[in-house]
């Protein structure tokens, strides 16, 4: 599909994700009438193989296409989720027979590329480009040019009559024209596009379901956060209440230390000075004792040498007594018995 023009580059699409075997097809969801239950359809003769037939809605004629038959693949049973997508192209309406229809989705137009030369067991020339999500290959269907191939099978038909006297010729059709049959269809179109609409609000709601449990995980979260949150500033400010008590009363001490420190230093400095001063005082009064000490010793010192110097003259004057007793005594022997010797000192 062609992304021409600046402005289609970020435009978003929503497309009708249907389903053929194991591949994924998407159309754009502005080219689907509507989405509706296998309904009776009426076979023609002389028309393509892929034809099915046709359907009256609402008391329009529509063809309907079985789409594995265009594309040449096997044949599958019609079950509970076999759908018609009936799609409006251009004023061209058909109805196509898919497998299953399986989401409505959106799609940046600018990761649609170019269709390769071979992405699927289908006739590429129905191909406007793919897409990859993940690992999912999207399809997209040219619808419209499947519904000019169906007009222009009409129009031939209606010229050669051939088309409107093969439903003539039918008495299903005209059963299925009456307006019993077509307030029934109606019904039943109703029923199935409220199904379909049932069917995705389910989806959104599990969905939603699924986001809400993570949402209230998400604030269950929150709250817890917001609990120890709280916890944590009402220890914060205990702490800081503590702090601040630690403080005061560090302030205070640091104070009354200070205090005493200036109070201990100040009287150390007056024990300090008169011990100072006793110090002096002794120091002078242990000279002054020295120096007197020092000068009775030097004293002692000339008495004991007085003393020495005082007996050896007293042991000179005996002996010069002895010796002049010895004279008088040779002079006058008498004389010994009237003087007495002195004692020896």
């Amino acid at each position: 599909m062609d992304n021409q023009g600046g402005n289609q580059i970020d435009e978003v699409v929503q497309l009708a994700l249907f389903r053929l075997g194991s591949e994924e097809f998407v159309i754009d969801i502005l080219k689907i009438q509507e989405i509706n239950h296998m309904v009776k359809i009426t076979e023609l003769p002389d028309v393509p193989h892929y034809w099915k037939g046709i359907i009256n809605l609402r008391g329009k004629v529509i063809p309907v296409l079985d789409l594995r038959k265009k594309f040449d693949m096997d044949s599958k049973e019609w079950d509970k989720n076999t759908r018609i997508i009936v799609c409006n192209a251009e004023d061209n309406v058909v109805g196509i027979i898919v497998d299953e229809v399986d989401e409505v989705l959106r799609l940046n137009r600018s990761t649609i590329e170019p269709a390769p030369g071979i992405v699927t067991s289908c006739n590429t020339d129905y191909i406007t480009g793919v897409a990859k999500q993940g690992k999912r290959l999207l399809i997209f269907l040219d619808i419209s040019r499947i519904a000019m191939e169906t007009q222009s099978v009409v129009k031939s038909q209606s010229q050669s009559r051939s088309f409107e006297s093969n439903v003539k010729e039918k008495n299903s059709i005209s059963a299925s024209l009456t307006i019993a049959n077509d307030a029934g269809l109606e019904r039943r179109t109703i029923m199935n596009s409220i199904e379909l609409i049932v069917t995705k609000l389910k989806e959104v709601t599990h969905k939603l379901n699924e986001n809400t449990g993570e949402l209230v995980s998400a604030s269950n979260e929150i709250i817890s956060c917001a609990q120890a949150t709280v916890k944590a500033a009402e220890h914060m400010s205990e702490l800081t209440n503590i702090q601040t008590n630690c403080a005061s009363q560090v302030s205070t001490t640091v104070e009354e230390t200070t205090t005493a420190f200036t109070e201990a230093l100040k009287t150390s400095g007056d024990s300090t000075q008169k011990l100072a001063e006793m110090i002096k005082t002794i120091q002078a009064e242990t000279k002054s004792a020295m120096e007197s000490m020092e000068a009775g010793i030097k004293i002692v010192y000339k008495s004991r040498d007085m003393a020495d110097k005082a007996s050896s003259s007293l042991n000179e004057a005996v002996s010069m007594s002895e010796q002049a007793m010895d004279v008088v005594e040779q002079i006058d022997p008498s004389s010994t018995h009237k003087v007495s010797q002195p004692a020896a000192v």
